[in-house]
């Protein structure tokens, strides 16, 4: 009996080694690296968790060091972060929409980028938003676009508006298309936002939008945020770039969930 524990706790430390450099794996790969059953592993991940070494996660787990993201930091520094990835999903982005077309568009860094996108190549488009830089990009571009700034309470750091103000004028509106960035997204359950009020309009313009697109790069697939604001319904694609793990495509399409890929 002793040597079953010992055994099971080799195992288990073994786990907590992997996900240390991993930051997070699925349940089947834990249990073909350490050639035990999945239930096996899945008695481990919830010992473990119950000793706050880890997070369960749907169909794995992620390291309990990796942080909760709940602070926000300067939109021009997010900006600044994986430069490469936003600009292939801001280009992908700008050949999908149409000339014409009524889009819906949070704040976020990512969006900043698709905006300058948009002005770019695209004609005759309605654009409404919470961030007043963007709508800026869109209106100063060469093709007769147009945007629309919703109103309430301006948060500074990201510089978006937000509050039931928002949220209701949100209500007034109908269009093609909704982009929508997050902080964080969890394959298997859902989009993360690191503040709750922004939170609330992603979800409100994903409501008003005929169409509505996730747009994160692959940095952010994997780890959980403070504020759920959707769990994948009335999304229909998430699109990310080319970094993403094999790992999370296979989750999206276990769970019925489209991912395009810029390239």
């Amino acid at each position: 009996m002793q040597e079953t524990k010992n055994f099971a706790e080799e195992r288990q430390q073994r786990i907590l080694e992997i996900l240390l450099k991993e930051n997070r794996i699925e349940v089947s790969a834990l249990a073909e690296l350490l050639g035990v059953t999945e239930a096996t592993i899945r008695r481990d991940l919830k010992f473990l968790e119950s000793q706050e070494k880890l997070l369960r996660t749907h169909g794995g787990a992620i390291y309990r060091d990796q942080p909760i993201f709940w602070q926000t930091t300067m939109i021009e520094s997010r900006k600044r972060e994986h430069p490469q990835e936003k600009t292939s999903i801001a280009r992908y982005v700008a050949a999908f929409i149409k000339d014409g077309e009524s889009l819906l568009i949070d704040g976020g860094s990512t969006n900043m980028v698709i905006a300058e996108a948009l002005a770019k190549v695209r004609k005759n488009l309605m654009v409404v938003t919470n961030s007043q830089q963007i709508a800026e990009i869109i209106a100063n571009g060469d093709g007769d676009n147009r945007s629309i700034v919703i109103g309430g309470e301006l948060m500074y750091q990201t510089q978006n508006t937000v509050g039931p103000i928002a949220e209701n004028m949100l209500k007034r509106f109908r269009l093609d298309k909704a982009i929508i960035g997050a902080t964080s997204i969890m394959p298997g359950e859902g989009c993360y936002s690191a503040n709750p009020q922004e939170g609330e309009i992603k979800q409100q313009m994903i409501s008003q939008a005929t169409e509505s697109y996730i747009v994160v790069d692959s940095s952010k697939i994997g780890k959980y945020a403070l504020y759920l604001f959707n769990d994948f319904t009335g999304v229909d694609a998430v699109i990310t770039d080319m970094m993403i793990h094999e790992q999370d495509k296979k989750l999206f399409e276990e769970n019925t969930i489209e991912v395009r890929i810029a390239r």
